[in-house]
């Protein structure tokens, strides 16, 4: 049987378009995890989910468990692969401010897994933490500025004129 030139191409093309709808599906597949926190503040079905400011997806649903509270969350598919098993989950706001923000510890530990369940972190440890990375920020800022100065003319010509004065002084 004789198949034409352009049946093949069809043929191919389609193929290559089933493959690309299936790999872009996977790829975005979505995720949902639950955390189990002590304090919701005014947490509620719908919420947002943030990863630094981005919003990455809602919560679905809240129950009790254990003496503390399983919040449900639900991530979008193309932000699935961002959350990493070495992350910290925190609760932050109040009333209609409220929100879950993720933190992620380690970029290179494996990616969390979807249908389990994480230990919620405390509010004050997310400020903790933002507030040692602000300090590390300051820091590396202050140390580029102080290596930029110490290879400048001013602090050249200064090293000079006092060389030349403790010289004189010495005499």
């Amino acid at each position: 049987m004789y198949i034409s030139s352009v049946s093949r191409r069809i043929f191919s093309y389609s193929v290559i378009f089933a493959l690309a709808l299936l790999a872009s599906t996977c790829a975005f597949k979505e995720m949902g995890f639950t955390i189990l926190s002590d304090e919701v503040g005014g947490l509620d079905k719908g919420s947002p989910v943030f990863l630094d400011s981005t919003e990455i997806g809602r919560v679905t649903g809240m129950e009790a468990r254990d003496g503390k509270t399983a919040v449900k969350v639900h991530i979008f598919g193309e932000y699935k692969d961002r959350i990493k098993e070495k992350s910290a989950f925190y609760i932050l706001g109040s009333g209609d401010e409220t929100h879950v923000q993720i933190q992620v510890l380690d970029e290179d530990s494996p990616n969390l897994k979807s249908d389990i369940t994480v230990e919620g972190s405390p509010e004050y440890m997310y400020w903790m933490r933002e507030g040692a990375r602000k300090i590390e920020e300051w820091m590396g800022e202050g140390m580029e500025k102080t290596r930029e100065f110490l290879e400048s003319d001013e602090w050249r010509e200064f090293k000079e004129k006092i060389g030349k004065e403790i010289d004189r002084a010495k005499k």
